[in-house]
């Protein structure tokens, strides 16, 4: 081009022309179709539990719905977002199963009112079932949501008089006093 280490030479530049040359190859490739995510618990009820009780917990199942092979495996975890919680993951859920035992969901007991909330499922499609992937294995698909519900509720809070006068009777005289027993409403209403 007219120049050594950026410097001219003094030739100036030369057009050469172009020249075809045959090249021959194999490229070889197998397309791996995603995994399929199908959560089967979209919405999950806990059930009613008293303030400052265990929480209650449930399963969410997911499956891994199968395609056209060859398909990659699933891998999944979840978190829950206040006031619910939510826990575990699973790895290489092949094409057609189902798993119903590794995310859990629960929901905070520490104020009475009603529950509603979400967990989100973060979900990768994980080729490394079929090979020949890495390093790209890996594929992170969208994540989806559960719905979670559920009721905290107050102990009762008896109101009782604290004293009864009967007045006045005689003797053999069956004297009676309606009591009026109440149950102190304390926020939320109705919890």
């Amino acid at each position: 081009a007219g120049a050594v280490n950026g410097g001219s030479n003094g030739l100036g530049t030369f057009d050469l022309g172009a020249v075809n040359y045959g090249v021959q190859g194999l490229i070889q490739a197998t397309v791996i179709n995603t995994a399929d995510p199908v959560i089967n618990t979209p919405t999950v009820a806990l059930g009613n539990v008293r303030v400052g009780d265990a929480s209650p917990t449930a399963f969410v199942s997911v499956t891994n719905q199968a395609g056209t092979p060859p398909q990659a495996a699933l891998n999944a975890s979840i978190s829950g977002n206040a006031p619910i919680t939510a826990s575990g993951n699973f790895n290489l859920l092949t094409p057609g199963q189902t798993n119903a035992t590794s995310l859990q969901v629960g929901m905070t007991t520490g104020t009475a009112g009603a529950i509603t909330g979400t967990a989100a499922v973060a979900f990768v499609s994980d080729a490394s079932n079929v090979g020949g992937c890495a390093p790209n294995c890996q594929l992170t698909l969208p994540s989806q949501t559960v719905t979670v519900t559920g009721g905290v509720y107050q102990v009762a809070q008896p109101s009782v008089p604290t004293t009864v006068n009967l007045g006045n009777f005689r003797l053999g005289s069956a004297p009676s006093q309606a009591l009026t027993i109440g149950n102190t409403t304390s926020a939320p209403a109705g919890y």
